[in-house]
């Protein structure tokens, strides 16, 4: 009897430290459990948040559901895949050449006209530096017909290549130097001809030889 008393009270000292190992156990297996659950998730969140799986007619945009954690597909429209697939269609594409067209007729006219007056001051600079020239030799000789060293030989090309730069009544006390337009300047029939002279009069012509006052002011 002694000794069932014993091993009675032996087993009733030992069975509290059975159920505290099985409580540690069943909270570390748990814990272990929603780990590799939420590193699951995760990878899976890597995958397939932006993957998107797209074949010849359908395109399928795969993505997390961020209330469950599960992964959904999102299937857009026949419509709008077909939309997709087959891009522009002939008629937009006319319609496209058209706008462009009409902006093109509207805009190079514009610009020529611009890119034409930009180049008249190639005209102006290279008439007021023959003018210099042709003032320090009057100042020198008192007289513009004696020859100048500086002075360039006429015709003379403008210091960009758009004007031809020509002398004429060139006397004692008298000077004209005329600049012409040519090359693809040539098609300015606006300033057909811009001219000035010993008293630093200022003319210009245009094809019809019609006075233009615009040409000495390009800006």
């Amino acid at each position: 009897m002694v000794a069932t008393a014993i091993k009675v009270n032996e087993m009733n000292n030992e069975c509290p430290k059975f159920r505290k190992n099985d409580m540690i156990k069943e909270k570390f297996n748990s814990l272990k459990q929603k780990s590799i659950r939420l590193l699951r998730i995760l990878a899976k969140g890597d995958e397939l948040r932006e993957e998107t799986a797209c074949g010849t007619e359908v395109c399928v945009q795969v993505h997390e559901d961020s209330s469950t954690g599960a992964a959904k597909q999102f299937t857009p429209s026949v419509e709008f895949t077909k939309r997709s697939i087959q891009g522009f269609t002939l008629v937009e594409l006319l319609i496209t050449l058209i706008i462009v067209g009409i902006l093109v007729t509207i805009a190079y006219p514009s610009y020529k006209a611009y890119l034409m007056k930009s180049r008249r001051s190639d005209a102006l600079q290279t008439l007021t530096q023959d003018q210099l020239i042709l003032e320090r030799c009057y100042s020198t000789n008192f007289s513009y017909s004696t020859a100048c060293g500086a002075l360039p030989a006429f015709p003379q090309t403008s210091t960009q290549g758009f004007y031809s730069i020509t002398i004429s009544n060139l006397g004692t006390s008298t000077y004209t130097l005329t600049a012409t337009p040519i090359g693809s300047q040539a098609q300015d029939t606006t300033c057909a001809n811009i001219s000035v002279n010993q008293a630093n009069a200022r003319t210009a012509n245009n094809s019809s030889n019609t006075s233009q006052s615009i040409c000495w002011n390009p800006t």
